[in-house]
């Protein structure tokens, strides 16, 4: 966050495929890119915080027993390709601590409606969370985005996010 950053773009009619922009220290902004003729794009919201990045194929199979692994504060972007998608990730957590999991899809005005699940190592599911409320969104009618706050043991972990919308 506060530097300057490539983002890729995709689309038709762009002047170019990457916009070089300074991102703000945190938090969600609206982003417009000009393309070719000096038509703007549609505006598309972009998200910076002080996490590290995890960088994974975008093809890659995330089922449970390929999951990615990950670890605490870090973001890893992902995009489901297909309906009733699933995405694994796992984690090791060393001691015990409070962790914060969220997805951030419809607040950045994609179309799916996630569910997100914790299952510890014997592969119970401890926690499921669905359509999250998002105070600071109080024009929202329909809240998309699983988030889940919880105290966790020393152990592995694993999340399962599913594409539930079917679409």
């Amino acid at each position: 966050a506060g530097q300057k950053q490539t983002v890729n773009l995709r689309g038709y009619n762009l002047k170019s495929r990457t916009l070089k922009m300074k991102n703000p220290e945190q938090g969600i902004i609206p982003v417009t890119a000009k393309g070719k003729g000096g038509i703007l794009s549609n505006t598309l919201l972009y998200s910076a915080d002080g996490y590290g990045q995890l960088h994974a194929a975008p093809d890659a199979a995330l089922s449970k027993r390929t999951a990615l692994s990950i670890e605490p504060g870090q973001v890893c972007e992902r995009c489901f390709t297909a309906p009733l998608q699933q995405h694994w990730f796992t984690f090791r957590l060393n001691r015990r601590q409070k962790c914060h999991l969220s997805v951030l899809s419809r607040r950045l005005g994609a179309p799916s409606d996630v569910r997100m699940t914790i299952f510890a190592a014997s592969g119970k599911a401890i926690v499921d969370a669905d359509d999250t409320e998002d105070p600071g969104d109080y024009m929202a009618t329909h809240f998309a985005d699983p988030e889940i706050t919880m105290d966790l043991k020393p152990g592995v972990y694993k999340v399962r996010l599913i594409e539930s919308q079917g679409r």
